[in-house]
């Protein structure tokens, strides 16, 4: 009874994402941590499509005995029980890639400004993007569906040094976005953007209902040369 009176009965759920979108191939990869904290029980477990691979964050310890869990397979995967328990947080690695149509484009004004329109499905909190000739120029609340001016970054020299993407999946996913937003330069090629969104539009929320939901998403995007006008 204290429990449900300090917590009540709704669950919350945090989602850190990172996807590499690239708009040349339609394909996106991502990597996400998900967590949940639920006052009760969910009755029907946690859904994920069978495109995600799903890797629950626990102790194993060969010595003592754990908890029981089931998992149906059928439509989808679905975690039905053991997964989750109440006031017990549980954390999931999620690796998924799949084909999407999602898109950022660019469009250069004739005065040299230069404009995006947000497809990515989701508002955008912050955009930098890196031009074919190496400038930077970026944007704020880029609402979805919308054509918005970027500012120009003259502070970062088109010559900075881009580092290796494939370190961002060698090394602490929990970490990845922190790195991003430190220093975007420092990862984004010619013809290229961050986007940072606090939805997650890239992966699914494996709780039908999430209640509380909190969610940072980060896109690295590949632009194509139709992408660019």
């Amino acid at each position: 009874g204290y429990s449900l009176m300090s917590e009540g009965i709704t669950p919350t759920t945090r989602t850190e994402a990172l996807t590499i979108l690239d708009q040349v191939s339609h394909r996106a990869t991502t990597l996400a941590r998900q967590a949940f904290y639920t006052p009760l029980t969910p009755g029907d477990g946690l859904r994920y499509s069978h495109d995600t691979e799903v890797t629950p964050l626990v102790d194993v310890n060969r010595y003592q005995g754990g908890n029981s869990r089931e998992l149906e397979l059928s439509q989808s995967q679905h975690l039905t029980r053991g997964w989750v328990t109440a006031r017990v947080p549980a954390h999931f690695a999620l690796r998924k890639s799949e084909t999407r149509r999602e898109r950022i484009t660019v469009q250069k004004q004739a005065d040299g400004r230069v404009t995006v329109v947000n497809g990515l499905g989701a508002d955008i909190q912050s955009l930098w993007l890196r031009d074919d000739k190496g400038r930077f120029f970026k944007g704020e609340a880029l609402k979805a569906g919308q054509n918005t001016p970027l500012t120009s970054n003259t502070t970062i020299p088109p010559s900075s040094p881009v580092n290796n993407l494939a370190g961002l999946y060698q090394g602490s996913w929990s970490t990845v976005n922190d790195s991003l937003m430190n220093a975007p330069e420092s990862y984004l090629r010619p013809n290229t953007y961050l986007a940072v969104m606090a939805e997650a539009p890239f992966i699914e929320n494996g709780l039908g209902k999430p209640g509380k939901s909190r969610s940072r998403q980060s896109v690295i995007g590949l632009l194509a040369p139709e992408d660019v006008k």
